[in-house]
């Protein structure tokens, strides 16, 4: 049976100074993260902070979804003016089209993987394989 850790959850104060952090920086956005690593004898749940740049929103989003484990932006924040009047919501803070290509490159290269596991699909050449 594997084991269950929980980290403590982020801290406003933790929040507020990354959103001061970053948004000198120049990024457009944070994330607030969910990240779940599932071993064979632990189960580990956290959340962490990624900032995003206002320019690569694909590319960074794209990088939290592939890191360990899974990952699930929870909240969202645009780094632009206070902290208490910024917008703050889930992925509907981002760009429409930059969220959609994400989710869309995401589902075809899950459903990609599922076929490749039937071995349907050649994973080298990414072809059927041909008859016998």
């Amino acid at each position: 049976m594997a084991m269950f850790f929980e980290d403590p959850p982020l801290s406003e104060g933790t929040i507020r100074q990354r959103f001061k952090d970053w948004s000198g920086e120049g990024y457009g956005y944070m994330a607030v993260v969910d990240e779940t690593l599932d071993d064979v004898m632990a189960i580990r749940v956290s959340d962490k902070l990624c900032p995003i740049r206002k320019d690569n929103v694909r590319e960074d989003l794209e990088g939290i979804y592939k890191g360990i484990g899974r990952n699930t932006v929870r909240r969202v924040y645009e780094l632009s003016g206070e902290f208490d009047s910024a917008r703050r919501g889930g992925l509907e803070v981002l760009p429409f089209a930059d969220v959609l290509a994400v989710r869309e490159k995401m589902a075809v290269e899950k459903y990609r993987r599922k076929v490749e596991a039937t071995g349907f699909l050649d994973r080298v050449t990414g072809n059927f394989p041909e008859p016998d």
